[in-house]
Parts: C-alpha cells; sequence; structure tokens
C-alpha cells in the first residue's frame, strides 16, 4: 500500500441478490481496480443455524427446504409464508387484522433469518467495503418495519476479533446489474 491510499482502498464487498432466486456477488477493490467473482452461493445447503430456527418454528415442514434458494428467493419468501399461514389460527371472513398481525409477524421472522444469514456471509467473505442487498425480495422486506429485527441481530458483535461490523446497503435499481454489465460490453 503506497502513501495516502487508505486500507479501504484494498478491501473487500459483497452484492447480495435476493429476487428470483439468490445469490451473492463478492467484489475486490484492489490497486483502483474492481475485481467480481463467480460464485454459485444460492445452491448450497442451508447453514445449520437458519435450518434450526426453521426447523425450531415449522417442524418436519422445513426439512424439504434445503438450500439458501429455497429460502431465500421469492418462491422461498411464499414457501415460508404459506407455511405460516398453515401454522397460524385459521383466519374466517373479516379478520384482516389477523391477516396483516400474521404477515408481519412473519416479515419479523424472515428478516432475522435473513439477519442470521448475512452475519454468516460476513464471517465467509469479510465485506469490509459493505454487503449490497438487491432484488425484489430484499428491497421489500429491508423496507418494512422488519428491518429493525434485521438490524439488531446483524449489530450484534462477532465471537471472533477480525470479524468486524459492515455496512449494509439496499439497492434500490432494479437495473443496476444491468448497468454495471453494460460497462463491461463497450
Amino acid at each position: 500500500m503506497s502513501l495516502g491510499e487508505s486500507p479501504m482502498d484494498e478491501a473487500q464487498a459483497l452484492v447480495v441478490g435476493i429476487g428470483t432466486g439468490f445469490n451473492v456477488s463478492p467484489v475486490v477493490i484492489s490497486k483502483g481496480r474492481v475485481a467480481q467473482l463467480d460464485v454459485e452461493y444460492g445452491h448450497i445447503f442451508l447453514p445449520a443455524d437458519i435450518a434450526a430456527k426453521l426447523s425450531a418454528r415449522f417442524g418436519a415442514q422445513a426439512e424439504k427446504l434445503t438450500t439458501i434458494e429455497e429460502v431465500f428467493s421469492g418462491r422461498g419468501y411464499a414457501a415460508l409464508y404459506a407455511l405460516e399461514q398453515a401454522r397460524a389460527v385459521p383466519v374466517t371472513n373479516g379478520t384482516t387484522a389477523l391477516q396483516t398481525s400474521v404477515k408481519q409477524e412473519f416479515q419479523v421472522f424472515y428478516a432475522q433469518l435473513l439477519a442470521v444469514l448475512t452475519r454468516n456471509l460476513i464471517l465467509a467473505f469479510l465485506p469490509r467495503r459493505g454487503i449490497f442487498f438487491a432484488g425484489g425480495v430484499a428491497r421489500h422486506l429491508l423496507s418494512t418495519s422488519a428491518k429493525a429485527a434485521f438490524v439488531d441481530i446483524v449489530r450484534e458483535p462477532f465471537a471472533l476479533n477480525n470479524a468486524h461490523p459492515v455496512p449494509v446497503h439496499s439497492i434500490l435499481d432494479d437495473a443496476a446489474a444491468l448497468k454495471g454489465c453494460a460497462v463491461f460490453a463497450r
């Protein structure tokens, strides 16, 4: 590192896409250049801590959810919400308050799951420059009141001395990935 460069000039970031599917894109920033690594993270098995939380809430129904993408994607969100509705008190006509309560409780639970995954990603990729969430599922969830539950868990201290809090951001532009690719197409 030369004089005048900050340690943050050479760092890693992580883009996490949660929409139709799930994937991460580690980004390495070094000597003024940016490199992105190829990954298929959505297809790995669920971490044990997330599987345990799913099992505690949904019992044997959670056993069919085995990969990260089966939980953290649009179809994962829908599948878990269906399980949540099945375990909730049966809703009769005219009880929209109960339906809203079930949805809000589920969003908090899902935000907590995402926070646990985020902490795992922080330890796996050490993205000191930050984590950037993209995709409709992430954007929606992190714009609800459930965001507070996410923040509380992500901010918990790590047991490892080398794991530091990282900034977390939401990418609001659905076309951001295409715009980034267009830069390289020229």
